[in-house]
């Protein structure tokens, strides 16, 4: 039996600058390929419109990385292992392969999370990126509908009123960091309401 299984306690998302590395349970793999791919989430995005998983197709890849490790324990024990991945130091989305005993196993890596908050105005509404210790992201852009949205000097990020006033997925990216979200933009409606005060004796008969 040839075992390469990722261990449930290895964290999905990282902050920006911390160190990566994952548990690994192996068995009977003398020989273990480590791939690092970086994948660029604004490319995804537009294409497929989703987040990335570890379905994204990779073949025609070439790993951005590569190195082997080397075992020598027994075929029959399964032993842990602490893969460092130095190659995963920038905020960013990374896919890890580990390949051996004709095997392979795959995890999705995100460094640095965007999350956001929303609030009308006139034009429609003004999107606000944090990155994941809450700090304004104050040189994030948005990706909805085919198009590229850039903050303003304040960090805002001004978006048009939906026509449906539903929400929209969008890609909201700063640097490395790339988020998948759903924003609520309202609908445009229109009314107009106008208060006067003219004092009596300026109103004249006909006129």
């Amino acid at each position: 039996e040839v075992r390469i299984d990722f261990c449930a306690t290895n964290p999905s998302r990282l902050r920006g600058e911390a160190e990566v590395s994952l548990d690994v349970d192996v068995k009977n793999v003398p020989e273990l390929t480590v791939k690092v791919f970086v994948i660029d989430a604004l490319a995804h995005f537009l294409a497929r419109g989703r987040e990335i998983d570890a379905s994204v197709d990779l073949d025609g890849m070439v790993a951005t990385h590569e190195r082997v490790l080397r075992f020598e324990h027994p075929a029959l024990r399964v032993h842990r292992e602490r893969v460092a991945l130095p190659e995963c130091a920038a905020p960013g989305t990374y896919v890890v392969e580990l390949q051996g005993g004709g095997r392979s196993s795959r995890a999705v890596l995100r460094k640095g999370w965007l999350s956001h908050f929303v609030r009308r105005s006139a034009a429609g509404a003004v999107l606000y990126a944090l990155d994941e210790q809450g700090r304004p992201a104050r040189e994030a852009s948005v990706w909805m509908g085919g198009r590229e949205h850039r903050a303003r000097p304040d960090g805002g990020i001004a978006l048009p009123f939906s026509a449906r006033g539903a929400s929209e997925p969008a890609l909201i990216t700063q640097g490395g960091r790339a988020t998948v979200a759903h924003v609520a933009l309202p609908a445009e409606q229109f009314s107009l309401s106008l208060g006067a005060h003219v004092e009596r004796e300026a109103l004249v008969a006909q006129q």
